[in-house]
């Protein structure tokens, strides 16, 4: 009997799927340069994301950019103050 397309695949094919998705590991940056800006600037997460995103929105760059460059300590939100 053929697989239905709505069935899932196994998990091991899941897995494999997962680990070379970028998603990931791009919203694992995001969130670990959000909690930076948190220490940084001592407010609240919500308002380090935002900040994180009005940053990459001002500046024309992507959020990934902006939170690689956090995370590598090239982008200190305490000097944009």
């Amino acid at each position: 009997m053929q697989a239905s397309p709505w069935e899932r695949s196994s998990p091991a094919n899941d897995d494999e799927t997962l680990s070379s998705s970028p998603v990931p590991e791009t919203r694992r940056e995001v969130q670990q340069a959000t909690g930076m800006i948190f220490a940084q600037l001592d407010v609240s997460a919500t308002d380090a994301f935002y900040r994180l995103r009005m940053h990459a929105f001002s500046t024309g760059r992507s959020i990934q950019s902006v939170a690689a460059g956090v995370i590598a300590r090239t982008l200190d939100f305490r000097e944009l103050e």
